[in-house]
């Protein structure tokens, strides 16, 4: 007669229980006071996958949460830099950040502008970015941005010798940038102004 223990181990088919099976009757089952006599393989195989299938929404959840981390991670900034090439030296300068700022849309006709001075060339710079929505119904909004050496900030639009460009402003937008020249004694200065949306640096 085979003991009462081998029966534990043993399934009614003369199988030897699985490792998976050995250790919910370890761990789980005589956790709670409870040591079952008879465990066929239909208990165990039924109770694997329901595990895997606990794993598998585990795993899920996570990756939605790392997704949305990462949404909301996402801002749009926009800014301005310069760089110069000297004619007479035949050299240039690296790219220098004149300013920045956030691009937070509060109103259905979204538009900023800003005035720049750069000191070492003296150059004054108006830059702007608007965002508007389509004439036809259902169709993405536009984004526009300016820059211009004349006239007021509020005026960037306007200037006809200004630079501009625009594009569609959806949730697959990535950036949007125009730059102009101008000449300042033996050198002459790019400034370029964009949007972008960038990834914040989270603190730990």
């Amino acid at each position: 007669m085979k003991s009462r223990h081998a029966e534990q181990i043993i399934g009614r088919e003369g199988e030897t229980a699985t490792f998976l099976s050995r250790c919910v009757v370890s761990f789980g089952l005589r956790g709670f006071g409870f040591a079952p006599r008879h465990l066929n393989r239909s208990v165990f195989l039924g109770f694997s996958i329901m595990f895997s299938k606990f794993t598998k929404l585990v795993l899920l959840l996570v990756l939605l949460l790392a997704a949305s981390s990462f949404a909301q991670a996402q801002n749009e900034v926009c800014g301005v830099t310069t760089y110069f090439v000297d004619l007479e030296a035949k050299a240039s300068s690296s790219r220098f950040l004149l300013g920045k700022f956030d691009l937070q849309l509060d109103e259905e006709n979204y538009e900023v502008t800003k005035f720049y001075s750069h000191e070492e060339s003296g150059v004054k710079v108006s830059v702007g970015v608007q965002i508007f929505p389509s004439a036809f119904k259902d169709k993405p909004k536009t984004i526009k941005v300016a820059l211009s050496f004349k006239g007021k900030p509020d005026d960037t639009f306007e200037f006809l010798d200004g630079s501009q460009a625009e594009t569609i402003y959806d949730k697959n937008w990535k950036w949007l940038s125009v730059s102009d020249d101008i000449k300042v004694g033996n050198r002459i200065y790019t400034f370029t102004f964009g949007c972008e949306k960038e990834n914040k640096k989270r603190g730990r």
